[in-house]
């Protein structure tokens, strides 16, 4: 509607027509100002409840790197049972709020770290801003630093054949002190399942990496988590990737203006059909904070 007026008054003024010139554009003015005010009065649906943020009715912690890493050290030392954590992005949080079952498997978690450029502008964007942005990739890097120095195992679970093989040469590169559990590729039939779950189990991991992918990731943990005696499970989708070579991270400049995807979908051109998506979270997140945009099936 709005360029609609502009275009006719545009089209008055060359048509000499002033008098029709001047009421589009007052009917322009009008139109922007009741749009901005719609904005700025409707939708907020971020809140800050007990140190989170929220969109679409999914938590995401608004806590640093530091304090997370202190919560994980106390729940082992706790030996709490049954605890995994999310990396959320845009593409996850989108999915979140068309797809009630995985929103539940988010909800559900005990952290959900904010991965992604696009998230967190989203979530300041909608009032309930972030502290700092916990790349999967990073904060994975610090839980092998940690594990190394109190002498935790931990398990690599997922990705394709060799490619956590080769992510645990490197962790071991970087922390030698670091003791590794096992690794297993993420290509195992169902049947097979429980005895990974046994052999997670009975190796003492205190931290178990689950690169599956989301959501499969997300599910792995919720229903097998509580069976690893006290180990912290995290889904860290493609770290194994970048952690064994096999692609690389994009460079500091276009981290910091969010187009790591960008990167990656050259390096990984099968990703466009996810990639394609990013456009209907923006939109999202613009009627979300206008107050037109709803959950599904919730």
């Amino acid at each position: 509607m709005l360029c609609a007026v502009l275009g006719a008054g545009v089209a008055s003024f060359q048509l000499r027509d002033e008098r029709m010139a001047a009421g589009a554009l007052l009917a322009s003015a009008i139109l922007l100002g009741g749009a901005l005010a719609v904005i700025s009065m409707r939708g907020e649906t971020g809140s800050q409840i007990s140190g989170r943020s929220s969109i679409w009715g999914v938590p995401v912690d608004n806590i640093s790197v530091d304090y997370a890493l202190g919560r994980i050290r106390s729940w082992i030392c706790q030996d709490l049972a049954g605890r995994y954590i999310v990396t959320l992005d845009a593409l996850s949080a989108l999915k979140a709020r068309e797809e009630p079952h995985f929103r539940d498997l988010v909800r559900g978690a005990d952290l959900v770290l904010p991965d992604g450029k696009g998230l967190i502008s989203a979530l300041a964007f909608l009032g309930s801003p972030v502290a700092q942005r916990i790349p999967g990739v990073d904060f994975m890097e610090r839980m092998c630093r940690l594990a190394s120095t109190e002498g935790w195992p931990v398990f690599l679970i997922g990705g394709a054949p060799g490619i956590a093989e080769k992510a645990a040469v490197r962790l071991k590169e970087t922390y030698p002190a670091l003791v590794f559990g096992g690794v297993v590729h993420g290509f195992i039939d169902d049947p097979d399942m429980p005895d990974v779950v046994e052999q997670i189990r009975s190796s003492g991991s205190r931290f178990v990496f689950v690169g599956m992918g989301v959501p499969k990731q997300e599910l792995w943990m919720s229903v097998h988590g509580k069976k690893l005696n006290g180990a912290v499970c995290i889904g860290v989708g493609g770290s194994f990737d970048v952690i064994s070579g096999r692609l690389k991270r994009a460079p500091a400049f276009l981290q910091s203006m969010g187009l790591e995807w960008l990167f990656r979908l050259i390096q990984e051109p099968w990703r466009w059909s996810r990639v394609c998506r990013l456009p209907v979270f923006v939109l999202h997140v613009i009627l979300t904070r206008m107050g037109f945009s709803s959950l599904k099936g919730d």
